[in-house]
This record gives C-alpha cells, sequence and structure tokens, in this order.
C-alpha cells in the first residue's frame, strides 16, 4: 500500500512540475530564444487557422495565405480556437494552450503505465510522466504552437481506451467509442494518425482482442477523417485523405537526402526549390508561394506534378531510394532543420530512444501486453512512413507520448536491474 501511495505521491509531484516547465517554457523561454535568432513564433501558422475557424466559420490562413486552405486539418485549429473564443488570443496564452496537451498526455501516461504496465515497481508511473512531459523536444516543438505532440497525445489516448475497452468489466463498448473519438480527432490533426488505427487493428487481430470492438473503434475514427476528406478533395479535385502536401514534403526530404542540413542560418528549402523545378518542372514564382499561400485548386495542380516526379524518382532508382528510407529511419528521430539543431536534438533524443529500445526488448515484464506492442508498432509505422516521406525530429514527437511507456519501462528494467545485481566483493 505504501509503494502505491509512494507512486501517486511521486506522480503528482513530476505532474506538478511538467505544469510549470511547459508554462516557463511557453511563456519565457522559447519566446527569448525566438527573438534572439529572430524567429518568428508561431512556424506552422496555426493561430492564423484558429481565427479563420472563429471569425469566419472555415479553415484559411486569413491575410496570411489562401482564406481556404486544405494543407491543414481542422483538429489543432480547433484546439487554439477555444481562448479565442474566451478572448485571450495573445502569442503567449496561445503558446502555453498549444502546450497543455503535453500535461494531458504526461498524466495519461502514468495512469496508463499504473494499470497496465510495470506495476510492482513504484518508478514506472512517476517516470512515464517525466519522460512524456518533460523532455524538451515536444516541450519546445509545442511551445513554437506546432501540432505533433496534440497529435500524440490523442493517439495515446486511442491505444489506451481501446485497451480499457478489452480489460474493464464495465463500459467495454464505451471505451471503444472513446478511443475511436480520440484516434478520429488525432487524424483531423495529422492524415498520419491513421498509423496508430493501422497499430491498434494489426495488434487486435494477432491477439485474443475483440474483432468487433477494434471494428467500432475504426468505424468511429474514420468517419470524422473521411467527411473532412470529401472537403478536402472537392477543393483540389483529386482524392486528398484529411489534407496535402505529401508529395511537396517528398521533395523536401530529398533535398535533405541529396544536399544535407544547411549551416545556421539556413534552409533546406534553399535546396528543395530548385530540385522541384528541375525534377517536376514546377515554375520556381509556383513553388516559392507553397506551403499556404496556394489556393486549394493550385496545391493540388502542384502535388500532381510533384507526385509524378516522386514515382518517377523512386522507379529509376529503387536501391537509391531504399537507402535514403534507411538513412531516414534515424532521421526521423534527431534531424532539425541546421545542422545545430540536429546535434542539440541528438543529444536528448538518444537517451530516450535507448531507453525505448531496452523497454521494448525486455521480455520479463509484460512480454506481450497488447498495449506495449501496438505502442511498439505506432511508432515503427510512424518511422518508416516519415522516412519514406520527410524525416524530421519534429515530427517524430507525435510517438513521444506512447513511447514513453516503453521508456518508462525501459528505466524500471534498469533501475530493477542496477537493484538486484550482487554486492561488490570485500
Amino acid at each position: 500500500m505504501r509503494e502505491g501511495d509512494n507512486r501517486w505521491g511521486w506522480t503528482a509531484g513530476v505532474l506538478l512540475a511538467v505544469a510549470a516547465v511547459r508554462l516557463l517554457a511557453a511563456t519565457v523561454l522559447v519566446p527569448a530564444w525566438e527573438a534572439k535568432t529572430h524567429r518568428a513564433p508561431f512556424p506552422d501558422h496555426y493561430p492564423a487557422l484558429a481565427r479563420s475557424l472563429v471569425e469566419e466559420g472555415t479553415l484559411g490562413f486569413q491575410g496570411a495565405g489562401a482564406p481556404i486552405t486544405t494543407t491543414r486539418g481542422p483538429g489543432f485549429p480547433a484546439w487554439l480556437a477555444l481562448p479565442l473564443l474566451a478572448g485571450r488570443g495573445g502569442d503567449r496564452v496561445l503558446a502555453w494552450w498549444a502546450t497543455l496537451p503535453g500535461l494531458l498526455g504526461a498524466a495519461l501516461a502514468a495512469w496508463a503505465c499504473m494499470r497496465f504496465g510495470a506495476r510492482p515497481l513504484a518508478l514506472a508511473s512517476p517516470a512515464a510522466a517525466a519522460l512524456a512531459g518533460l523532455h524538451p523536444l515536444p516541450v519546445f516543438t509545442s511551445s513554437r504552437g506546432m501540432a505533433d505532440e496534440f497529435c500524440g497525445v490523442l493517439g495515446l489516448a486511442g491505444l489506451v481506451a481501446w485497451r480499457c475497452a478489452e480489460t474493464s468489466a464495465r463500459g467495454r463498448w464505451l471505451w471503444a467509442g472513446v478511443s475511436g473519438l480520440a484516434l478520429g480527432a488525432a487524424m483531423l490533426t495529422r492524415a498520419t494518425a491513421l498509423l496508430f488505427l493501422v497499430a491498434l487493428g494489426a495488434v487486435a487481430l494477432l491477439s485474443r482482442a475483440s474483432w468487433r470492438r477494434a471494428l467500432l473503434v475504426a468505424c468511429v475514427a474514420l468517419l470524422p477523417a473521411l467527411v473532412w476528406s470529401l472537403r478536402a478533395s472537392r477543393l483540389e479535385g483529386r482524392v486528398v485523405f484529411v489534407h496535402s502536401m505529401a508529395a511537396y514534403n517528398f521533395w523536401l526530404g530529398e533535398a535533405q537526402d541529396r544536399f544535407g542540413l544547411p549551416s545556421d542560418p539556413g534552409s533546406i528549402r534553399e535546396h528543395a526549390v530548385p530540385l522541384m523545378v528541375r525534377e517536376a518542372g514546377v515554375g520556381a514564382a509556383e513553388a516559392e508561394r507553397l506551403w499556404y499561400t496556394q489556393s486549394p485548386e493550385q496545391t493540388g495542380e502542384l502535388e500532381r506534378k510533384l507526385g509524378g516526379a516522386a514515382g518517377r524518382r523512386i522507379l529509376h532508382d529503387p536501391l537509391g531510394y531504399g537507402a535514403r528510407v534507411a538513412r531516414g529511419l534515424i532521421r526521423f528521430w534527431i534531424s532539425g532543420t541546421t545542422r545545430s539543431t540536429t546535434l542539440a536534438y541528438a543529444a536528448v533524443v538518444l537517451p530516450f530512444l535507448s531507453l525505448v529500445l531496452v523497454g521494448a526488448l525486455h521480455s520479463r515484464e509484460s512480454p506481450r501486453d497488447p498495449l506495449l506492442s501496438a505502442v511498439l508498432l505506432a511508432a515503427a509505422l510512424h518511422a518508416l512512413f516519415y522516412a519514406a516521406v520527410c524525416p524530421m525530429a519534429r515530427y517524430s514527437v507525435a510517438v513521444y507520448p506512447a513511447c514513453a511507456l516503453l521508456a518508462a519501462r525501459g528505466l524500471a528494467v534498469l533501475y530493477r536491474s542496477g537493484s538486484d545485481s550482487p554486492p561488490p566483493p570485500p
């Protein structure tokens, strides 16, 4: 009983630390860094999308670009719209609100670890909260108004709710519905959240999980994504799943692989735009206007050209492309936009990845837990997909909340191994 009490107490302390660190990062540290490095806040322009939802009832970039856009999903803008509805639209308020889901994700990771993880060890639950909520990469990207952690928290919620549906004595179908809603919201944020659903379905088929509940999860999750995809497809005049620009990102990834990362200050676009012009016959002015300033029709036309060129590139040199994907598997975790940011990311990511690998490889604690299997498969699918398109560390943040379960398990394994080791000889 004392161990359980300690576990709750330590977890509560960690969550308080997570709240304090995220408030400090969003309102002081990251704005100071942006001012020092002359970086504009919110590089993905999500506040403009949120204001468009509130003021115009549509998803667009208002004066910053296309008044109606298909390059983003509505999930994260809808979250940022909540403080706007309350009359709180300042940059620092929105930055703090953008990073708040990370606190919720830390609490969820700790709770999931208590219920499904290495329960005999009091260290595991507070470790999960700390690893999910205090890791510098998610804290930094979320404080800059990026949507990846928001998507990842919803993905973790979907997997945990599905596992609750399989283990709870009551409300199993309700938990399945919650899982579908969470995964559906994740897909409306990032189309790649579909990979969480794929992982869930695969594990459900290979385990003793109910296929009927898994089917309900899939139906509930896919319905809003398909409805939004109809809107995006109609606007672009081609089939689009949630949002556009996969082909454009493919060529960003190709430029990264061919030319390497620029030194500070620099941009991958400096190499990518001429590459698009040469390989796809895209006009320089047309490519330079992307990503958010073009209308859906212009975006669709550009994606057709870039997509065709991507297919030709793969077919022309499949072995070379395979090597690019292999290199992208590590770039997905550590690559920044410049060499210096990549080195900084590597310093904070590699220890986390090491713990994830220890947790994934260790078979003594819950060796066949379907939740951990789904987490591992979802992370692997995300890494493979982005390695094939545009591997950047910021995208890996989408699996950090879920991977915190594996990392906490790895930390528990190392702690127990150290505790169980025999004392040194006198």
